[in-house]
């Protein structure tokens, strides 16, 4: 059997087991309800806010979207649509930068572009495609209204 089958299946298996473990596990944090009461303590978003997005974690409220190449992280402001958090290219270790605040707002398609060829077919880069994918399911959880 070569060994572009077996990186296959397992990279099949550790993305379902990643699925399994958020869907057996339950939310991390139990956010409170976003009620009247908690959107009230909202500051309003400043006149030049391009887009509004979800502030991160558990926040009822909005803020303003991170623009493409600013600095971004799992627990900074969102990054606008069409983008995703990104850690720099040849960061050693892409999550901890991603926990830093250190990642980088990225067009979702060059995003795929270079995801595509730094796999090359091997499975090294397959594994860092599933790491980017992880983080940005953790960064992403709450993204949407």
């Amino acid at each position: 059997m070569s060994g572009r089958p077996c990186v296959a299946l397992w990279a099949a298996a550790l993305l379902s087991r990643v699925a399994l473990g958020l869907a057996a596990a339950g939310p991390v944090v139990r956010c409170e309800p976003c009620d009247a009461r908690a959107r009230e303590a909202c500051k309003p978003l400043s006149p030049g806010c391009a887009e509004a997005v979800r502030e991160p974690g558990c926040g009822c409220c909005l803020t303003c979207a991170l623009a493409e190449g600013r600095p971004c992280g799992v627990y900074t402001e969102r990054c606008g649509a069409g983008l995703t958090c990104r850690p720099p290219p040849g960061q050693a270790k892409p999550l901890q930068a991603l926990l830093d605040g250190r990642g980088l707002c990225t067009n979702l398609s060059a995003a795929a572009d270079a995801g595509a060829a730094r796999s090359g077919g091997g499975g090294e880069g397959r594994m860092r495609d599933l790491l980017h994918l992880r983080a940005d399911i953790l960064s992403n959880t709450s993204a949407t209204l």
